[in-house]
């Protein structure tokens, strides 16, 4: 299954929560202040929300910088 109007992490990780985001996107507030995500992993939960600001952490601090660069969508 493609999830069109998902964005896919440019890192794998097992546990990556990308096939599960179209279940996910529909628990997720429509306006969230702040999204905290203390394990990012592959940051595709963070990738598919809309917060207006991000608190991220993560073992790998370059997991952590894709928040400055986040991919476009097509």
């Amino acid at each position: 299954m493609e999830n069109k109007n998902t964005i896919r992490s440019p890192f794998f990780y097992v546990g990556d929560k990308y096939k599960l985001m179209p279940q996910l996107k529909h628990l997720m507030p429509m306006n969230i202040e702040q999204y905290i995500e203390p394990f990012v992993g592959g940051g595709s939960s963070f990738l598919n929300s809309k917060g207006t600001s991000y608190m991220l952490n993560d073992v790998d601090s370059y997991v952590v910088e894709l928040r400055d660069h986040p991919p476009r969508r097509a």
